[in-house]
C-alpha cells in the first residue's frame, strides 16, 4: 500500500513538473554564437557613431552558432554619445525579430596609426532570435577613421558567451524523478 501511494506521489510530482516545464520559454541563443558586421560612417568617430546610412545600412558576415544563415543585410542606429549613453533597442536590425539591443557601453579606447585613428567601443546587449529567450551578448565595435578622401567605416561583433545553463523546472524534474527513485530502491531494501 506505502509503495502504491509512493508511485501515485511520484506521478503527481512528474506531472506537476512537467507542466511547469512545458510553460518555461525556449532555449536560450547557444553558446559561441555570433556574427561580424561592417557599415560606413560619417563625422567624428572621438565620441559617436554616426553610421552614413541607418536603412540596410550594416552587413552581417562570418554568422555562427544560432545565428548560422540568418542574417544579411540590416538596419543600425546610431550612437549619438558614448560618454551620455543611453540604452537603444533594436541598436541592430535584421528583420522579423533578430535584433540586438545595445544596452551599456563599458570601454571606450582611442587609437592612433600611419594610417588613421580609431575608436574601438565594447558594449553589453541582448541579442534576440524568435523562439529562444533573450540572451545577454557582447558587442565590439572598431570605428576607423581612414586616410584622406575616404569615409569612416566601422567594423565589429556581436557575441554570446557563458556555458549553457539548464531551467530550473528541467533541474528539478530531474531532482524528483533521482529522490523517487531512491525512495523506491530503500523501501525494497526494507522489505527484505
Amino acid at each position: 500500500m506505502f509503495a502504491n501511494k509512493l508511485k501515485l506521489t511520484a506521478a503527481a510530482a512528474a506531472l506537476a513538473l512537467a507542466g511547469v516545464a512545458g510553460s518555461a520559454q525556449a532555449a536560450p541563443i547557444d553558446p559561441g554564437s555570433g556574427f561580424a558586421i561592417g557599415a560606413g560612417l560619417t563625422g567624428s568617430i572621438a565620441n559617436q557613431f554616426d553610421f552614413l546610412t541607418n536603412t540596410n545600412g550594416v552587413l552581417a558576415v562570418s554568422t555562427s552558432g544560432s545565428y548560422a544563415g540568418l542574417l544579411t543585410i540590416g538596419s543600425v542606429k546610431d550612437i549619438p554619445s558614448f560618454t551620455s549613453f543611453a540604452p537603444i533597442t533594436a541598436f541592430l536590425d535584421f528583420g522579423g525579430g533578430l535584433t540586438v539591443d545595445l544596452n551599456s557601453i563599458t570601454s571606450v579606447t582611442h587609437t592612433s596609426g600611419s594610417t588613421g585613428t580609431a575608436t574601438k567601443v565594447t558594449g553589453g546587449a541582448t541579442c534576440n532570435i524568435p523562439g529562444r529567450d533573450p540572451t545577454t551578448c557582447s558587442v565590439i565595435l572598431t570605428g576607423n577613421n581612414n586616410p584622406a578622401g575616404t569615409s569612416p567605416t566601422v567594423s565589429g561583433s556581436v557575441s554570446v558567451g557563458g556555458t549553457a545553463v539548464p531551467e530550473p523546472a528541467s533541474a528539478a524534474l530531474l531532482g524528483g524523478a533521482l529522490l523517487g527513485l531512491g525512495a523506491i530502491r530503500r523501501r525494497k531494501q526494507q522489505q527484505r
